[in-house]
């Protein structure tokens, strides 16, 4: 691995960018072990999900998202249709 005043650029791009992605995990806060230990007394217990966070599709979304969809496999279709020509 190359390193900051390396002569080729190429490595010394690749150390500087591992050095970043090391440097942003150490800063990651890490989880605490009295938090993994809080959820094992649970285990037996479903989980329970909060769907409230979920984000809904209006029937006006769903509407655009199936008239997309449409066009685009008609263009598909109409792609698949057309001789190769080379």
């Amino acid at each position: 691995m190359g390193s900051p005043g390396d002569k080729n650029p190429c490595k010394s791009r690749s150390y500087s960018r591992l050095k970043g992605t090391r440097e942003a995990a150490e800063r990651r806060p890490r989880p605490s072990p009295d938090k993994n230990a809080a959820g094992a007394d649970n285990v037996d217990e479903p989980a329970k999900e909060d769907n409230s966070l979920e984000v809904r599709p209006t029937p006006k979304n769903l509407r655009h998202l199936k008239e997309n969809l449409q066009k685009h496999l008609l263009k598909l279709k109409r792609k698949q249709k057309r001789p190769v020509t080379m």
